[in-house]
């Protein structure tokens, strides 16, 4: 089973100029109408976790 990231909403700043979104290599997080997800092209890799200042970003 492949793991996918997996933001907690109640940890993450929700900013549009979020640290981990700008180093995630498949543009799998985004932020849309004030609020951040992950999308379907999220492959695992974990780069976004070492990048959340907020260590908001797990893998599931």
């Amino acid at each position: 089973m492949i793991k996918r990231a997996y933001i907690d909403l109640e940890v993450c700043s929700q900013s549009d100029d979020c640290s981990a979104r700008q180093h995630c290599a498949k543009e799998a997080i985004n932020f849309e109408d004030g609020k951040i997800y992950i999308n379907q092209y999220c492959n695992g890799c974990g780069k976004c976790i070492k990048h959340c200042s907020n260590r908001a970003i797990k893998l599931v």
